[in-house]
């Protein structure tokens, strides 16, 4: 019989790796981005390119408002999706900005107000 605690193999390290997303999270997050993709769909013609799409994005816009809503519809959205996960972050913050701006005033938005001390 053993008296005492047991030995560990190896040393127990404060070292822990890098928190991942999980699976839930992630889905969560492209069914976000879907969901921007869609009200980008629906937005008025003249005010999509105050959005400031990449172009690669605009263009899957552009091609989803043509399509009925069918599986071919949920599919460019999905498309839309993947595009848009390639953006930055910060950058993805700011396009959502614009585009809530556009959808609350329903026209071409104000400049965005800058970050830096005003030159007054």
């Amino acid at each position: 019989m053993r008296k005492g605690p047991r030995k560990r193999p190896f040393p127990k390290e404060d070292i822990s790796p890098p928190k991942e997303k999980s699976r839930s999270q992630l889905k969560r997050e492209m069914t976000a981005l879907q969901k921007i993709g869609e009200e980008l769909a629906v937005l008025s013609p003249q005010l999509i390119p105050y959005v400031e799409l990449p172009e690669e994005i605009l263009e899957a816009v552009v091609s989803a408002r043509s399509l009925k809503p069918c599986e071919a519809r949920r599919r460019q959205l999905q498309y839309i999706g993947v595009l848009m996960r390639r953006i930055a972050p910060g950058d993805m913050e700011e396009l959502e900005k614009r585009l809530r701006r556009i959808q609350k005033t329903g026209r071409r938005p104000s400049p965005l107000p800058s970050d830096g001390s005003s030159s007054a």
